[in-house]
């Protein structure tokens, strides 16, 4: 049985925008990851038709290329959810984001040094931040 080239692109432009629409309405990173497969598997059913459509397997072989992308995208998605769940529990990208931009205001530029300068690394009561002496009951050693 064969299925027309048009039917095929057809339902591959569907499968795109279907993916395409869920990366764009929902908020949850488990349904984004989910919309970037189907966006994905569009796109490789398309290569597949086409492929099928001249008789090459080209479009077989892109197919596996776009199955490995999928397979690391997973991986690293997957990682992803991980982090973002245990630091904010809650997988919603907007909380996330609300979270990246105000752990980044506080966030400082290690200096650089300059060019004849010595490198030397800081020493313990450098690296400490003045709430954790007092936490500990150090007192300042200058």
């Amino acid at each position: 049985m064969t299925i027309p080239m048009e039917q095929g692109l057809m339902i591959a432009g569907v499968l795109f925008i279907l993916g395409l629409v869920g990366l764009m309405v929902r908020r949850n990173v488990v349904f984004m990851l989910i919309s970037v497969e189907i966006m994905l598997n569009a796109a490789g059913l398309a290569f597949v038709v086409a492929g099928a459509r001249w008789g090459a397997a080209d479009g077989q072989v892109m197919f596996l290329f776009i199955l490995a992308m999928a397979a690391a995208e997973v991986a690293v998605g997957l990682a992803l959810v991980l982090r973002i769940f245990g630091q904010n529990k809650t997988l919603d990208i907007d909380a996330a984001n609300a979270l990246a931009s105000s752990v980044s205001v506080g966030f400082q530029e290690p200096a650089i040094a300059q060019a004849g300068e010595p490198i030397v690394a800081p020493t313990d009561a450098q690296t400490k931040s003045p709430d954790e002496s007092a936490t500990r009951g150090e007192t300042d050693p200058c």
